[in-house]
C-alpha cells in the first residue's frame, strides 16, 4: 500500500515550485500565498507520514525533521518576506537544508544498525549534494538576476516534489 500522504506533500510542493516559476505572471502576493498554502500544507501530510512510520526510527525522525522544515518555510515566507527575492533566499536556504538533511540521514543509516537499503541510502546521498549544489546556483544565480534564481528554485522543488511521489512507490507500508 502506498502511502498517500508522502505523495500529497510530494505533490504540495511541486506545486509550490510551479507556483514560483509562474511568479512572475502570478504576482508576488499570489506567489506568496501559494507558496506558504501548499509548504504548509506539505508539512502537515510529511509528518503524517512520518508518524506511520513504526518500525524505522530513522525515518521517522527523517520525515519529521523534512516535515518540521516544510512548515518552517511556509511561516517564514508568510512572516519574513515582502518580495520574490526574498522568497528566492528563503527557498535557497531551505533546499540547502534539505540537502544537509538527505546527507544526514544517510550517516544516520549507517549508524543505526538497520538493514542497508542501498538504493535509498545512495539516492538520498546524491539528493543531498545535488541540493546543495542547487542552493548555492540559486544564490549566485539571484545575485546577476532574480528571474533566473526563481526559475531554479521552481525547478528545483518541482524535481523534489515529484521525488517525493517516485519514493512513495518504493516505500510501500504494511496496510495495518
Amino acid at each position: 500500500m502506498i502511502n498517500k500522504n508522502l505523495v500529497f506533500s510530494g505533490a504540495n510542493m511541486a506545486l509550490a515550485g510551479l507556483c514560483i516559476l509562474l511568479s512572475e505572471y502570478l504576482g508576488t502576493t499570489i506567489t506568496k500565498v501559494s507558496v506558504v498554502l501548499l509548504f504548509i500544507s506539505g508539512g502537515y501530510f510529511a509528518l503524517r507520514f512520518s508518524q506511520s512510520i513504526k518500525d524505522h526510527y530513522v525515518g521517522k525522525q527523517f520525515h519529521f525533521l523534512q516535515a518540521l522544515g516544510m512548515m518552517t518555510f511556509g511561516i517564514l515566507v508568510f512572516f519574513a518576506s515582502d518580495s520574490l527575492e526574498e522568497i528566492t533566499t528563503f527557498a535557497s536556504y531551505i533546499v540547502m537544508i534539505f540537502g544537509f538533511l538527505e546527507i544526514g540521514f544517510g550517516f544516520m543509516f549507517f549508524n543505526s544498525g538497520l538493514k542497508l537499503k542501498w538504493d535509498i541510502v545512495i539516492y538520498r546521498f546524491v539528493s543531498g549534494f545535488l541540493s546543495i549544489v542547487g542552493a548555492m546556483v540559486i544564490l549566485f544565480s539571484s545575485m546577476e538576476d532574480k528571474n533566473t534564481g526563481l526559475i531554479i528554485v521552481g525547478c528545483l522543488l518541482i524535481m523534489r516534489g515529484i521525488t517525493f511521489t517516485f519514493l512513495a512507490q518504493k516505500l510501500k507500508l504494511d496496510p495495518r
